[in-house]
Parts: C-alpha cells; sequence; structure tokens
C-alpha cells in the first residue's frame, strides 16, 4: 500500500496500481532525492528520508542533516515534477 499525500485531505492508504493521483497529489516517497528549497531561492540540501509517525518528518542532507516537519508554518508547495520541495523557515531548523 501506498500513502498519498493531499494538502487538506490529510493521509489516504491506497494500493499502488489503483492510484489515480489529481494534480495536487503526490506520494511520500516522490518527495526522496528532492531538491529543497528556501523562500530565498537557495537550496538546502535533498530529501533523503521520510519518517512518519504522529507527524510527517522530511531528513533533509544538506551542509548538515536537519528535517522538516511536513505543516504549513514549513512547507509551501512540492513541484513533483521538477522535483523541488519549496519552504519558509525552514533553515532555522538547521542546527
Amino acid at each position: 500500500r501506498d500513502l498519498v499525500r493531499s494538502r487538506g485531505l490529510g493521509d489516504v492508504y491506497k494500493e499502488g496500481v489503483d492510484l489515480h493521483l489529481e494534480e495536487n497529489e503526490f506520494l511520500y516517497k516522490d518527495l526522496i532525492n528532492s531538491d529543497v528549497i528556501d523562500e530565498d531561492g537557495n537550496s538546502l540540501g535533498k530529501i533523503i528520508e521520510i519518517e512518519r509517525g504522529a507527524s510527517l518528518l522530511i531528513k533533509v542532507n544538506g551542509s548538515k542533516k536537519f528535517y522538516i516537519p511536513y505543516v504549513d508554518e514549513y512547507i509551501i508547495k512540492f513541484d513533483l515534477n521538477n522535483k523541488k520541495l519549496y519552504t519558509k523557515n525552514a533553515k532555522d531548523l538547521i542546527f
């Protein structure tokens, strides 16, 4: 089973072969190897792992490894075609 993320609809589980994704939907695994871009257009690194628990955490490998919670406070949008995750305030998470 794959996990589909749709902004505003929460998480939906479906069998991978049955997926008919809408324009704003994607699989969490689609985030892997995507570039993470901050609000100034700078690259913060690449997504190397997705951790699911009480909330979704995106592990980024940049100048340092760090996590970004997948919440509106940090995520602007995900561009699946160009494999880019646009973020805000995420550079504040790098220690």
